[in-house]
């Protein structure tokens, strides 16, 4: 009869559950807690408590991010007028205009000679 290695045990012993498992671009926090996951912090490894803590710090920085991103956009939005800039922006300058009515005198005094 062959010996059974020990990583093999492990293996079969450490099948994650669905339940155990958490949702795409979710935190522990969003799992239900039905008395059945509370071990499950104490069952993982060390190298899976760091992928953890380093994921959980990683959403942390996004959403601080993010969230800094949207204040920035708050405080821009609070200079201008709704719509007026967007109407600004797609409006010609004054400039543009002033090149435009140069280039088309000269373009008709081309045509007049």
């Amino acid at each position: 009869m062959p010996k059974a290695s020990k990583v093999g045990k492990a293996r079969a012993t450490s099948k994650v559950s669905p339940r155990d498992t958490l949702p795409i671009g979710g935190t522990s926090a969003d799992v239900p807690n039905d008395g059945h996951g509370s071990s499950s912090k104490e069952a993982l490894s060390r190298g899976q408590r760091k992928r953890l803590a380093k994921r959980e710090q990683y959403l942390k920085r996004e959403k601080m991010v993010m969230s800094s991103l949207k204040l920035k956009q708050i405080d821009e939005q609070k200079g201008k007028i709704d719509g007026f800039d967007l109407l600004k922006e797609a409006l010609p300058s004054l400039d543009d205009i002033a090149a435009a009515s140069k280039a088309r005198k000269a373009k008709q005094k081309a045509i007049d000679k």
